[in-house]
């Protein structure tokens, strides 16, 4: 699938240079990595030994938090902007460690909202509301 994607992209968008990528630069490079990961995932699953799962359950305490983390987010940066939904995203995921320390979780939030802000407003020059 993920080549089929990469010939597609390939042949019908512009891919530019390393220096000035076109539109089709990063699909056509994400699809040929998802591809490669992809094949090298089929082949270690025929090399190596079946494992024995019985006995895994899923953690729902830790798959909630994340993805209402996720979702919390996607629906609030454009109205209360990067910096705010940065900080809910970070302290509601956090809770689905057992050791949630909200001091840690607010220094890592105030972290990820300066690296944000420098890569997607400062660098890539990103239209994103930095506050509401």
């Amino acid at each position: 699938m993920g080549l089929i994607v990469a010939i597609y992209v390939y042949a019908n968008y512009r891919m530019g240079t390393l220096r000035s990528m076109g539109p089709g630069y990063m699909p056509f490079a994400l699809a040929v990595v998802l591809s490669a990961l992809g094949v090298i995932a089929a082949i270690m699953s025929q090399v190596l030994p079946p494992q024995d799962y019985s006995g895994r359950e899923l953690d729902w305490r830790k798959v909630v938090p994340v993805a209402l983390g996720v979702l919390i987010f996607a629906l609030t940066v454009t109205k209360l902007g990067l910096i705010i939904s940065t900080i809910l995203l970070v302290v509601i995921s956090s809770i689905a460690d057992r050791r949630f320390n909200f001091k840690h979780s607010f220094f890592l939030a105030i972290s990820l909202c300066l690296i944000s802000w420098v890569v997607f407003v400062l660098l890539l020059k990103m239209t994103i509301p930095v506050f509401w």
